[in-house]
């Protein structure tokens, strides 16, 4: 099972992991390791819609305008759902783009001022929806089963004082928790608090009526579970403990048919991230800046490795990831490689210290990492996006330390699309990233709702839709594809 968070609105921020991470020292490297701007074959700024990218789709259909960041694109099956733009939400067919159905926003108004926002496809005929004002406002949460195309709710399970996060298992959608709550601002899109800690727990519900088979309550102070792994009849979440700067989690592991603790294992002194299941081995992100596997059976550690902005952890490595966003996504399995994305402080700095709120914050470095998916030995480093500037000191280029996070990863074929987003909540853009190599490709400007299904990436760009094929894409920057 494998699922985005950010398949859920950008405005509901499900994340809620790390406050602050503990600096984990790594040996001095004699030198910093040198930066050059990477030149990309396409770089679309904020107006312009014609690359090669978009010369030859597999087809494009007019839906309408980008006029809202809640707007996502979801696969309902093997169709596209475009969740709205404002005005309308379409379901267009994956293969032809054909529209399907169209269904007006207003016909997802549940009560007054108060409206779903679609956040997962559960078939062509229904999808999962949250209540848009719970999030922002005070009350129970609402997420609900919603008919479509008639926009009507079936059913509605309510969460008093927290977030669910929903994960669809076959006829279950097994549901986390989160404290967090996000707020809409103006000048680089919302920002994420945390909420007041309550009881929370985990569900089972019925995915056709929103029955509730079972609920198991989190450990006391939990903060955050981030989004759960199933696998066969378990579900596997970490549970995040953390106060204050003193980051703290458990993973627990539960029976899928009743909710039951098989096993919930002592406290750690660092974060994790939600797991992957990769050869057996639950694998997750940790705040001192490591992979880790874990051992499904027990949840004890069985291996780390550090991440390297260098791609060589003799000389450098992240020794950090400071804030609890950056942990919201367990690591991605993209063919033979596991992918990390990395925000966090180095060792030697990579990016000068920024100042903010009249003080100087250290530099933060970003990028995505690859791990090999058998040794877990890092084969490559993608730098995000960045601009350049020159150290006062001694005049060596330097990044200008507003970082891109990359977000939202996908894979098909040799392509990597990420979401970038600013750490200070500028520069929004979609990152294309060549599998093989960990090649910078392509920067599309602003960031695009997008999904990749197999070899076929669709996005959207202004009012139209897009089918493209990934290896039309990878030919279309340079690389050949597959053969």
């Amino acid at each position: 099972m494998q699922k985005s968070y950010r398949t859920i609105a950008t405005t509901i921020s499900i994340a809620a992991l790390a406050k602050a991470a503990t600096a984990q020292t790594a040996p001095t490297p004699a030198t910093a390791p040198a930066l050059q701007q990477p030149q990309l074959p396409i770089d679309v700024n904020s107006g312009q819609t014609h690359t090669d990218l978009f010369d030859m789709p597999l087809w494009k259909a007019p839906v309408g305008p980008t006029e809202s960041q809640l707007e996502r694109l979801v696969l309902c099956g093997n169709d596209v759902l475009d969740t709205g733009n404002g005005s309308t939400s379409v379901l267009l067919d994956g293969k032809t783009g054909k529209v399907l159905w169209d269904l007006p926003t207003k016909k997802l108004e549940y009560q007054l001022h108060d409206m779903y926002q679609i956040v997962a496809g559960l078939g062509p005929a229904a999808a999962l929806g949250y209540g848009l004002n719970k999030v922002i406002g005070d009350g129970d949460f609402v997420l609900a089963g919603i008919a479509l195309p008639e926009g009507t709710p079936k059913w509605q399970a309510k969460f008093k004082g927290f977030v669910p996060l929903p994960v669809v298992d076959g006829q279950l959608i097994i549901t986390g928790a989160a404290t967090e709550t996000h707020h809409v601002s103006g000048l680089g899109g919302g920002r994420s608090a945390r909420g007041t800690v309550v009881p929370m727990d985990v569900r089972a519900l019925d995915r056709d009526t929103g029955e509730q088979k079972w609920s198991t309550p989190l450990p006391f102070d939990t903060v955050n579970s981030g989004n759960p792994l199933v696998v066969a009849d378990q579900v596997f979440l970490v549970a995040d403990l953390s106060k204050q700067k003193e980051n703290r989690c458990q993973l627990l592991a539960l029976n899928k048919r009743d909710g039951k603790i098989i096993y919930q294992t002592p406290t750690r002194d660092d974060l994790l991230s939600p797991p992957a299941l990769i050869n057996g081995e639950l694998v997750c992100v940790s705040s001192k800046a490591r992979l880790v596997g874990l051992d499904p059976a027990t949840g004890k550690e069985k291996w780390q490795a550090p991440i390297s902005p260098d791609n060589d952890p003799t000389r450098s490595t992240f020794s950090s990831i400071p804030a609890y966003q950056y942990l919201e996504a367990p690591p991605l399995v993209a063919g033979d490689k596991i992918l990390v994305s990395a925000v966090g402080h180095t060792n030697p700095p990579m990016a000068p210290a920024m100042s903010g709120g009249g003080q100087i914050i250290e530099g933060l470095a970003s990028g995505l990492a690859a791990f090999d998916a058998r040794t877990h030995k890092q084969v490559w480093y993608c730098a995000a996006p960045a601009n350049l500037t020159t150290d006062p000191k001694t005049g060596a280029p330097t990044r200008d330390g507003y970082e891109v996070w990359l977000h939202e990863l996908q894979s098909g074929g040799d392509l990597i699309v990420a979401q970038g987003t600013a750490v200070l909540g500028l520069r929004p853009m979609v990152v294309g990233i060549d599998r093989q190599q960990g090649k910078l490709l392509f920067i599309l400007r602003p960031n695009l709702p997008s999904v990749i299904a197999g070899n076929t990436w669709y996005l959207k760009s202004k009012q139209t839709v897009f089918a493209i094929s990934v290896d039309a894409a990878l030919k279309a920057t340079g690389l050949q594809g597959p053969p």
